[in-house]
């Protein structure tokens, strides 16, 4: 579960970046999710899962804000409380600073150990 929950946050960030209709795909190759060029994303069913508007604000599947990106990779809950960063070469730390992950220049997906846990393709 925590692996999901990782790629489904590198999923929102990469989203809010950049929109493209990037697939998202296990450690094991299984597809997980998608976000189309307009930020809107789907689980592996197809069903609508939430959003990221172009200035980085997340929403869910309901409609509430749940969270943030900032333009520097900073991450803000709901509540606007600092909840983790993403450096320019695809690092990930937590809101304490701790590195939990990283992302490549391929979209491949690391976890704190260095081991592969997804891939998210751009298309």
């Amino acid at each position: 579960m925590k692996t999901l929950m990782m790629i489904m946050s590198t999923l929102l960030l990469v989203s809010s970046v950049a929109y493209a209709d990037d697939r998202l795909y296990d450690e094991k190759g299984y597809f997980i999710g998608r976000t189309d060029k307009d930020g809107r994303k789907y689980d592996d069913k197809g069903y609508y899962t939430g959003r990221t508007d172009a200035d980085g604000r997340k929403y869910d599947d309901k409609g509430y804000y749940t969270g943030r990106t900032d333009s520097d990779g900073r991450k803000y809950d709901d509540k606007g409380y600092y909840a983790g960063r993403t450096d320019p070469d695809g690092r990930k730390y937590d809101e304490k600073g701790y590195y939990v992950g990283r992302t490549d220049k391929d979209g491949r997906k690391y976890d704190e150990k260095g081991y592969y846990i997804g891939r998210t393709d751009h298309q």
